[in-house]
């Protein structure tokens, strides 16, 4: 393994984990994976420094980002960097509806929307799982006349390459109105996309 060779980790200088807040928000469930992290820490030289990227981080989950992936606080900076952008709104909606319903998304979409009708600005919306994607995406779905059904979509780490490029694609330069998607999407280029959420329930934190 790459990771046990003396002679590829004296060349390393630092470790970035980017999004650094999902370790702890996914790990338990939608990417196990990431709590799987920490045995790093032990097969490096404990002069390498962890670097922490994140824009949501809140101070009270640093300490258990330290517990669960085993870093030493003087060995781990948080970098964290201004969001607030003159051309970005960010606004805060209370949920009126359970999550699983999807009812609180009901206002992107004008009911019985047909060819013809006054679309949506192109919309992205972000989930944390990939049921949670398509399930949102679906219900968009049946607000539209059948005819128009293929103008939202999902995007997921779950869907083959091709898929996904094709999705993404339709998304910034086709007519697709709108996707549900996971993390996967990541930061896409933001110029054709009017609005962007993240369904979440406060109370559970996801």
């Amino acid at each position: 393994m790459l990771w046990g060779k003396k002679r590829f980790t004296d060349k390393i200088i630092n470790v970035s984990l980017d999004e650094a807040h999902v370790i702890k928000e996914w790990g338990s469930n939608f990417r196990s994976d990431y709590l799987q992290i920490s045995p790093l820490r032990y097969l490096f030289p404990r002069t390498i420094p962890f670097h922490l990227g994140s824009a949501t981080l809140e101070p009270h989950m640093e300490p258990k980002l330290h517990a669960n992936l085993h870093l030493h606080p003087k060995m781990t900076s948080v970098i964290q960097c201004n969001t607030d952008q003159h051309n970005i709104f960010l606004v805060v909606k209370e949920m009126k509806h359970p999550l699983k319903s999807y009812e609180d998304l009901a206002f992107i979409i004008k009911k019985n929307l047909k060819p013809g009708g006054i679309l949506p600005p192109k919309f992205l919306i972000f989930f944390n799982s990939q049921g949670e994607a398509q399930g949102g995406a679906e219900y968009l779905r049946a607000h539209l006349s059948p005819e128009l059904r293929d103008k939202v979509g999902w995007f997921h780490s779950g869907m083959k390459d091709e898929y996904q490029e094709e999705e993404m694609h339709a998304l910034l330069v086709g007519n697709v109105m709108g996707e549900g998607s996971t993390d996967a999407a990541g930061m896409v280029g933001s110029e054709p996309i009017s609005w962007c959420f993240n369904l979440m329930d406060s109370k559970s934190g996801n």
